[in-house]
């Protein structure tokens, strides 16, 4: 089951910290690598998009979902929802990184 994420514990700037430091640490592929990779290799960049609580969450459902790069790629709300990411900021993120991924080449 998704974990319940409790905020309370970890100040804004620890996490606005975290999010920074995953963030400078994140890879930046290129569409034509990403379209290469196995679930595994989606499955780990995933896991190192910073989102605090849930980032490798989301990594193990893209590998059990069997997300492979070109399906990657290929996200949209409806296909992110079925793979698991189930909060709209959460798939913005995602759809931002794909896009980023594209304009790279």
């Amino acid at each position: 089951p998704k974990p319940q994420i409790d905020y309370s514990g970890v100040s804004i700037d620890e996490r606005k910290k975290w999010a920074f430091a995953m963030a400078m640490a994140l890879p930046t592929p290129r569409a034509s690598e990403v379209g290469k990779w196995s679930a595994s290799e989606v499955g780990d960049f995933v896991a190192k998009v910073p989102i605090y609580g849930l980032c490798e969450w989301y990594g193990r459902k893209m590998k059990e979902n069997g997300v492979s790069g070109q399906m990657f790629l290929e996200c949209n709300e409806q296909k992110l929802t079925r793979w698991g990411v189930d909060r709209k900021c959460h798939r913005a993120r995602f759809c931002a990184e794909v896009l980023a991924m594209k304009r790279r080449g």
